[in-house]
């Protein structure tokens, strides 16, 4: 083995010691049930056509009932998607719900209204 096929085999085994650790750990936890199920959009009650974020979906995150009492801006959608239509979700913190200025002021509710002003046809 030459001196640069030593290294660059050093090198990859390097990088996937991390990789490999991760997956195991994933592994593990999802074999011992840790976390358990929440999906997060449920059915919506009213209209089984259409689904709607999960309410208490922060208790996903903090299992031992320290969740922010904080509500997410609800959004319904079909459950279907449309042949011609198109889907978009934001995900993300404080920023993508709208905090500190509540409904309609989430990126969401922003790209909303902008999409329904420059398409009114597909909305």
């Amino acid at each position: 083995m030459t001196r640069s096929s030593r290294r660059f085999t050093f090198l990859l085994i390097t990088l996937a010691i991390p990789v490999v650790f991760f997956i195991l750990l994933e592994g593990g936890l999802r074999l011992a049930g840790f976390g358990g199920k929440a999906p997060l959009f449920i059915e919506n009650p009213a209209h089984p056509d259409y689904l709607l974020p999960r309410p208490n979906i922060l208790n996903r995150y903090f299992p031992d009932g320290h969740a922010p009492r904080v509500t997410m801006e609800t959004n319904f959608f079909l459950k279907e998607k449309p042949a011609d239509g198109l889907r978009l979700i934001v995900q993300g913190g404080s920023t993508a719900a709208g905090f500190p200025y509540g409904l309609g002021a989430s990126l969401a509710g922003m790209l909303d209204n902008r999409l329904r002003q420059t398409y009114p046809q597909r909305c």
